[in-house]
């Protein structure tokens, strides 16, 4: 994900006009998705501008006499929403690509085989670590404090992470002028967008993914039974493929049924609590199941699932996260 995120993020900055702010945010608490996407846009960035500066050119996503800053988001959002928030990492390891594998602190550390250009199929890059090479780099890098994480224990909500950029130009926005019509041009009707690509369905009995997933988690059939039959349970779709399974209060579920009064369905957005998520296709490809419990249902499922279910004490929690590579003996932790 962090050079699609990375690309994305460059896209936007591109399109950005002169004072614009962007809000780049994640539902992650992955500093590779993060804090690394930041960094690796505001190097690249300050590359080209100082390329420019020596007479070099300009990049093609990069517009002549712009430069980036990075607000304080903690600032911002303890402002407007009141939340405790964590400052940015300005450092982290990377993973190995292979699952299992070691954990590297810095570019030097990567073995050959785990380089861009090895045989391995997930390969490692430069711009995945926190390390400069020169002080120039490190300033960048303390901006990165800037940002904001938002930890699920202190604000009782998801994991997420917020970094707010501004644009500056030196040089006044000039319009460009429009192209001039043929004239023999015929308009294409738009794309569909995003929520017209959403759709959720109420989840039936005899539903096969449903099933695997009580089977799985060993879902209390009591509880399992009454959801189904008071329509509280839904199927998230997104082009036309099953991604989610939520749950709905009983007043939304009686609003899902409604019919306006244009007798246009409602497009919904976003519809209850995600009780479970399915796996990416490429992702864990030997998992025995392919739905993960979501993040936000965790607390509801907690107490009717009978398989899957790790309890921890706090201390030996606390032992898990400061071991090594956050891996531990179950011997150990017994």
């Amino acid at each position: 994900l962090h050079s699609r995120q990375k690309n994305i993020l460059l896209r936007a900055l591109y399109l950005l006009p002169a004072d614009g702010i962007l809000a780049y945010s994640t539902c992650s608490m992955n500093p590779l998705e993060n804090e690394a996407v930041v960094l690796s846009a505001l190097r690249k960035w300050q590359s080209y501008a100082d390329a420019e500066k020596s007479g070099g050119e300009v990049a093609a996503w990069q517009r002549v006499g712009e430069s980036l800053v990075l607000l304080d988001a903690r600032a911002a959002l303890r402002k407007t929403c009141g939340l405790q928030t964590d400052a940015g990492l300005t450092h982290w390891c990377v993973p190995a690509p292979d699952r299992g594998g070691p954990y590297f602190s810095s570019w030097a550390e990567v073995p050959e085989e785990f380089r861009a250009g090895g045989s391995s199929r997930w390969l490692l890059r430069p711009d995945l670590f926190a390390e400069s090479p020169d002080e120039k780099g490190n300033r960048i890098l303390e901006q990165l404090k800037l940002t904001a994480r938002f930890y699920p224990h202190r604000c009782n909500t998801g994991g997420f992470y917020v970094a707010l950029f501004q644009k500056i130009s030196s040089h006044a926005e000039v319009p460009r002028p429009l192209a001039p019509s043929s004239g023999s041009q015929v308009a294409q009707p738009p794309l569909p967008g995003p929520i017209a690509r959403i759709s959720y369905q109420r989840v039936r009995s005899d539903d096969l993914a449903y099933a695997e997933i009580v089977d799985f988690y060993g879902i209390d059939d009591k509880w399992a039974e009454d959801k189904i039959d008071s329509g509280l349970l839904f199927w998230r779709f997104e082009r036309d493929e099953m991604v989610q399974l939520s749950l709905v209060s009983p007043g939304v579920a009686q609003l899902f049924d409604a019919i306006p009064s244009d007798r246009k369905p409602l497009a919904w957005v976003k519809l209850g609590t995600p009780l479970f998520e399915q796996l990416p296709k490429d992702f864990i490809m030997v998992a025995p199941c392919r739905w993960r419990v979501a993040q936000e249902g965790a607390s509801l499922l907690a107490t009717v699932l009978s398989r899957r279910l790790v309890l921890l004490p706090c201390k030996d929690f606390l032992q898990l996260l400061s071991a090594e590579h956050l891996q531990a003996l179950l011997e150990e932790i017994a």
